[in-house]
């Protein structure tokens, strides 16, 4: 994707290098923040998931306060503004499989923190992102949480899991 932005325009990260730079650092830390949000759907019992989101609210609190600094300067809904960028796209995977999974566990996880919800609402809700995975990814999503034992399917049961409304 960093070859891609740099080599084919329209860029997804900012023109400027140091916006740039603070963009980069953020998508480097999808990796701790997907940590944080896949231990829902990875979950094997609701002790399991208690434990496993014990240090989320950590993570997900410095997401919020970056999107803070960024509505310091811009009124969203993305990340950088109007325009959808590359720290968006690395983003809204996890957002969007968290929601639909959090629609069966009610962890209420994102009500402590706003500017996340809004974000992942606004992500969710955009063409670009929800048109990104396959037409059958929602049966495809709970089989495989179905085949490594998963709370949240055991949740969503025989009829699977919907999408997040």
């Amino acid at each position: 994707a960093e070859f891609l932005d740099e080599t084919v325009r329209p860029r997804l990260h900012p023109e400027d290098p140091i916006e740039r730079a603070r963009n980069r650092a953020w998508t480097d830390y999808v990796p701790t923040f997907s940590s944080a949000l896949s231990g829902a759907w990875y979950a094997e019992s609701k002790e399991d998931l208690d434990a496993r989101l014990e240090k989320s609210p950590r993570v997900i609190e410095r997401v919020e306060e970056a999107l803070a600094k960024q509505r310091g300067i811009n009124n969203g809904p993305f990340f950088n503004g109007p325009d959808l960028s590359l720290v968006d796209c690395a983003y809204a995977p996890f957002l969007q499989r968290f929601l639909i999974c959090d629609a069966y566990l009610k962890t209420g996880l994102l009500d402590e923190f706003p500017l996340v919800r809004a974000w992942a609402d606004a992500l969710l809700s955009d063409e670009r992102v929800a048109g990104a995975v396959a037409d059958n990814f929602l049966e495809e999503f709970h089989a495989n949480l179905v085949r490594r034992g998963g709370y949240v399917a055991a949740l969503a049961g025989d009829a699977g899991l919907q999408a997040a409304e």
